[in-house]
């Protein structure tokens, strides 16, 4: 696979920014300043005190300026359009219109989608690359009348594989008796 010119960059950003992510995620630094802004912006709205809106602002912008890097990242090395181009362009839109609070609750909003579905799949990968790594290299078969504890690699077609309670099955097969 090609590298772009532009990938030591991207890195050396990343790099950065992951030393002082939380929990070393930039998916949830992004959901975090997205937050942020949302609270300064929303009481900048309920109580009228333009302070909050220009506490919020910077907040905003670096909320943008994760969002643009994480879509410029996946467009040009990539060449894949992803919903960091949809918070991007809504967060300029709304800042440019003037109401910034509707621009950080969509990234917010988004962010927190998109946080929680990779946390999620990251969670059942590393579940299953567990059970992988957990999983049997032997099976008990059974020959002559005896059960035998053999490679797996050993088993061949039409040997019946004895499958204790509990435990997970070691080859591909047809279950044909189901005692315990």
């Amino acid at each position: 696979m090609q590298t772009s010119p532009l990938e030591p960059y991207f890195d050396r950003f990343d790099a950065e920014i992951l030393k002082f992510s939380p929990r070393h995620d930039v998916m949830l630094l992004r959901v975090i300043a997205a937050a942020i802004p949302v609270v300064f912006f929303a009481i900048d709205a309920l109580f009228d005190q333009p302070v909050f809106y220009w506490l919020g602002l910077p907040f905003y912008l670096f909320c943008l300026g994760l969002y643009l890097e994480a879509f410029l990242k996946k467009a040009l090395l990539m060449r894949k359009v992803s919903a960091e181009l949809l918070i991007v362009l809504v967060m300029i839109v709304t800042l440019i219109d003037g109401e910034p609070l509707s621009g950080a609750m969509v990234a917010w909003f988004i962010g927190l989608g998109l946080f929680i579905s990779f946390t999620i799949i990251r969670k059942n990968r590393e579940k299953i690359e567990s059970l992988i790594e957990q999983g049997q290299q032997t099976a008990q078969v059974m020959k002559d009348g005896q059960v035998k504890e053999v490679a797996i690699s050993e088993v061949h077609q039409g040997e019946r594989v004895l499958v204790p309670k509990g435990t997970m099955i070691p080859v591909d097969g047809v279950i044909e008796d189901n005692k315990t």
